[in-house]
């Protein structure tokens, strides 16, 4: 036997517990394996182990020929990976989706495109080519994440449990989906908790429990062991339920070994299967080697250190143009979005302004106009964070992870796209400030300074962002963490001079960094009025330079981290 993917003593522990404990697996080239067993079982764990999206702590495995541990880019490159939920765009369609991924793939945009249209026509989806993918069933979005699995015909595919959540009919859908992939010649993996489904697409079968296999062998094999088949049958709803679960019942009882159990909660009927009926089983017909699909990417990538970071930049663009999409998708998120800080322009410059004394004769619409600009850099950090721990919960993190893709590429990419709204977001709100009276009297250059200097602050914020998001938990954690701003940015000069503050309060402020931006954007604005005194307002600019360079310095790096290390 020729194995494709392999395993010999896998461990892997999350502190005393062991979601791998001597795992050993063989999966022939060419055929359908279908690993079993209930939540916890650490079916999971394996396949995101031989996807390269975790490191095992101990034993050996290999995938395609390779190494997931030492030679990780190389596996990424003959494997397909679709998690237990589609990880698609549901913002973009479905030909956007199949076409971002191929390009990220390294195709050419014609093959990306040709290949979209071949796959899409596949697994029926054309007609739903161009619509969001949120508006997708569940059926739809699977059928769809298998097809962007599929762009490189891989030689591995893993999927794990992919049908689940979906009602039958759906069910059905993906089942024939996967039997199209196995005819086509990929090695498929598939992880279930169903023995009919593992009957229906699997040849061979492992059975896992407390991280190690307990029995394998073939679907019948499997069945013969624990007592014969079941046969199954849920009911679909109707205006007369009673009788439909009798005709069900009578129906299933002339197969039956015995009387059939019927679940009325659940419209279920279900038998043991009488062992004088015989049917065709599934994996008999799909039990032979089938020919070895091909990938697109050739055989080698021994990308000289100028190519590798080429590549790393077109993956960097092509993420930022995602979110770009995303703006053209969906503008009235985004022009929602700049409204908030309009409004807060609009309050600050009438209502406060009209009780605020500004030292320095500074009237407070030329004051408070920097240190709005300010608060909406610092204010980017939210919806960073946000999209990206999005990304995280819904598995598209995983697949870009389980694509050869520059780990930098992601978090470049959306630092990119965001750099690019919040100069967008920037321009709209001078023009805002303008109609609100304020004006600025700094040359050329010195207003160009001050948006440089805005633009600084929105990158460390980005990136700070960025590597809090990947590291939040849950939505909830991300929006406490964006609630944290609110205070940050009010307890600094960018709405009310801190000499007006009481003294502890003051002395925090002036101490914050975004006072120090502020000061020196209001300078370079030629807004000076009501800046501080002494070292701090003559280092201003010096300042406003640093601590952005620090803070991206230090997360940069982190959030390069946080990415590669997601899972383990």
């Amino acid at each position: 036997m020729v194995a494709t993917i392999s395993a010999d003593g896998l461990v892997k522990r999350y502190g005393e517990q062991a979601a791998l404990d001597g795992f050993d697996l063989d999966v022939e080239r060419g055929t359908v394996f279908g690993l079993l067993g209930p939540n916890g079982a650490g079916k999971t764990t394996a396949v995101r182990a031989f996807a390269t999206l975790l490191r095992y702590d101990a034993g050996d495995a290999q995938v395609a020929g390779r190494d997931p541990v030492t030679e990780p880019h190389e596996v990424r490159r003959r494997i397909g990976l679709s998690g237990q939920t589609p990880a698609v765009d549901e913002i973009l369609g479905g030909r956007q989706n199949l076409v971002l991924f191929g390009r990220l793939n390294r195709m050419s945009r014609r093959e990306a495109q040709q290949r979209a249209d071949e796959l899409l026509g596949k697994f029926g989806l054309t007609d739903a080519a161009d619509k969001q993918v949120k508006h997708y069933s569940g059926g739809m979005r699977r059928r769809l994440d298998l097809a962007v699995t599929l762009l490189l015909r891989p030689e591995v595919l893993f999927l794990d449990e992919p049908t689940t959540g979906l009602d039958p009919r759906n069910r059905t859908e993906v089942w024939e989906a996967v039997r199209s992939l196995a005819a086509d010649g990929t090695t498929v993996l598939l992880t279930t908790q169903y023995l009919d489904e593992a009957d229906q697409l699997a040849g061979r079968v492992a059975v896992m429990e407390a991280g190690r296999v307990i029995a394998q062998g073939t679907p019948d094999e499997l069945k013969r062991e624990v007592g014969g088949d079941q046969l199954e049958v849920v009911v679909e709803e109707s205006a007369d339920e009673a009788v439909d679960l009798a005709v069900v019942r009578d129906a299933v009882s002339r197969y039956s070994a015995g009387e059939p159990h019927v679940d009325r909660e659940q419209r279920r009927v279900s038998a043991a299967v009488d062992d004088r009926v015989r049917s065709r089983r599934p994996g008999e017909r799909r039990g032979e080697p089938m020919t070895t699909a091909t990938t697109a990417a050739g055989d080698s990538l021994a990308y000289r250190p100028l190519e590798r970071l080429r590549w790393a930049a077109r993956d960097g663009f092509l993420v930022a143009g995602r979110d770009v999409a995303h703006w053209v998708r969906e503008p009235q998120l985004i022009a929602w979005t700049l409204v908030f800080p309009i409004i807060f322009v609009v309050l600050f410059a009438y209502v406060l302004g009209s009780a605020m004394q500004v030292p320095g004769g500074l009237s407070y619409q030329e004051y408070v106009l920097p240190g709005m600009f300010v608060q909406t850099m610092a204010f980017g950090l939210g919806e960073t964070l946000a999209a990206v721990q999005a990304d995280n919960a819904k598995g598209v993190m995983d697949r870009f992870r389980s694509m050869p893709i520059a780990p930098s590429a992601v978090v470049v990419g959306r630092s990119l796209a965001g750099l690019l709204y919040s100069l967008v977001s920037l321009v709209i709100l001078i023009g805002a400030g303008l109609l609100v009276g304020w004006r600025w009297h700094g040359t050329g250059w010195e207003t160009l300074g001050a948006i440089g200097l805005l633009l600084l602050a929105r990158m460390a914020f980005l990136w700070l962002g960025i590597y809090l998001g990947l590291r939040a938990k849950s939505p909830e954690m991300a929006n406490g963490i964006y609630g944290l701003l609110y205070p940050v940015t009010m307890v600094s000069n960018a709405f009310a001079p801190p000499e007006l503050m009481p003294t502890w309060l003051g002395v925090v402020a002036s101490l914050n960094p975004l006072s120090w931006t502020t000061t020196a954007v209001r300078d370079l604005f030629g807004n000076p009025g009501g800046n501080p005194a002494g070292w701090l307002g003559e280092h201003s600019i010096g300042l406003a330079v640093l601590w952005p360079l620090v803070v991206t310095a230090l997360t940069l790096p982190l959030a390069v981290k946080a990415y590669r290390g997601l899972g383990r």
